[in-house]
């Protein structure tokens, strides 16, 4: 039974994967169930197993890349001394490479969309939901390790940190203003260390273990 489970994860996985390669390169408009099934080595059928409409499988799509980047942020927290240096560690995965960078074009798709489409806004709400949240804690325990200013409301510059780096990652994206994945990170770190104030080493207690 677990082998069964297993076997069916990958080839989920392996779907998601394919939808992902297909809808870079195509747009969402243009992809068809079969373009990503033919991607994936399986049949319309099989596709539809697992995902019953391309706007289920590409809400799957986006929490599946989100899983994938918060575990990989927890991951390497456990190896960052401080919470400035998990911010900007969390900030370098979560925002773009580039202009081809897979999952936010992905996103671009979601938003467009999202005003038009009643599940498809609410599946987009509820991940940003969750970013906010994971933002805002990661704050609060460098507010409580004596880190961060305890003046800023957590929650408050979580939505105001992650607007920013959406506008500026459309502008990666897009490749407007000459706007790249460098620029990004500096105007983000630039805008925490104005609001959160971090203290030196010498000053805060050490992070404690992501989770904790």
């Amino acid at each position: 039974m677990a082998k069964r489970r297993e076997d069916r994860q990958k080839r989920r996985e392996a779907v998601l994967q394919a939808a992902l390669d297909v809808i870079v390169e195509r747009g969402l408009a243009n992809t068809r169930m079969s373009d990503i099934a033919e991607r994936a080595g399986m049949s319309a059928g099989n596709i539809l197993y697992y995902f019953e409409s391309k706007d289920d499988l590409l809400m799957e799509l986006l929490r599946w890349s989100d899983d994938l980047l918060l575990r990989q942020a927890v991951e390497e927290f456990e190896q960052l001394p401080s919470y400035t240096e998990r911010l900007r560690r969390l900030t370098e995965l979560a925002g773009p490479s580039g202009p081809s960078d897979p999952s936010w074009i992905v996103w671009l798709e979601v938003w467009s969309l999202s005003p038009h489409d009643e599940r498809i806004g609410q599946g987009h709400a509820d991940l940003d939901r969750r970013w906010v949240e994971f933002l805002t804690e990661l704050v609060r325990s460098g507010q409580e390790a004596g880190e961060f200013s305890a003046e800023t409301d957590p929650a408050d510059f979580a939505v105001r940190y992650g607007a920013m780096m959406d506008g500026l990652a459309i502008k990666v994206v897009a490749g407007i203003d000459g706007m790249d994945a460098e620029r990004l990170l500096a105007a983000c770190n630039a805008m925490a260390a104005d609001e959160l104030r971090p203290r030196t080493a010498t000053t805060r207690r050490p992070a404690a273990a992501a989770g904790s």
